[in-house]
């Protein structure tokens, strides 16, 4: 189901170790005004239609299975340096908690709020990419190896998306009873739960 491609080669399984240099010591990387050439060609971000910002749009038609964005920031190794700390607000958590994702085991990645904006960050754009419930998440995260920044986290079709097409990923939030979410989730949650 999956092509092989010579860039980017999509990788199923991590096999090789993580690159936790990829963007060094809280900097974003030496080339974060750059946007990344595949990613140029496969996607582009936009406001969304329906008001809730920036979104991560196909520029071309993709199969399932494809790669269509990369997704790089400032990793670390949670169990020696938290992302989250005790004396943080409730604010200064969710922005942590905004871009960040796991790489693997005790390995996470996010991208400080002074990158959230194409202006200041554009080396890899995975971090646009929206919420998605049910029947209209179209893509997912996945390990994928990238020329610069070796495996990382990535956005992979789980379907065929058209030129144009927002896509959007399932966030993967905890949702039992006490779990800490963000406002934007449960508003959009109960919204469809009454529908």
């Amino acid at each position: 189901m999956h092509r092989i491609y010579t860039y980017p080669l999509y990788i199923q399984s991590v096999s090789k170790p993580i690159n936790t240099d990829c963007l060094k010591s809280g900097k974003v990387g030496q080339h974060y005004y750059r946007m990344d050439p595949y990613e140029k060609r496969t996607v582009y971000v936009n406001a969304t239609s329906d008001g809730r910002g920036d979104g991560l749009f196909a520029k071309r038609f993709v199969k399932a299975g494809d790669t269509l964005a990369y997704y790089a920031g400032i990793v670390r190794d949670v169990s020696k340096r938290p992302f989250f700390t005790s004396n943080q607000t409730l604010d200064e958590a969710f922005d942590v908690h905004r871009n960040l994702i796991v790489l693997q085991g005790n390995l996470h990645m996010t991208i400080p709020r002074e990158f959230w904006t194409l202006d200041r960050y554009r080396a890899t754009l995975g971090h646009k990419a929206n919420h998605g419930f049910g029947a209209s998440v179209n893509a997912a995260f996945d390990s994928v190896f990238h020329p610069s920044y070796g495996i990382i986290r990535g956005i992979v079709a789980l379907k065929r998306i058209e030129k144009g097409e927002e896509i959007l990923v399932d966030y993967g939030y905890e949702t039992e009873k006490g779990a800490l979410l963000p406002d934007w989730y449960v508003k959009a949650r109960n919204k469809l739960d009454k529908i």
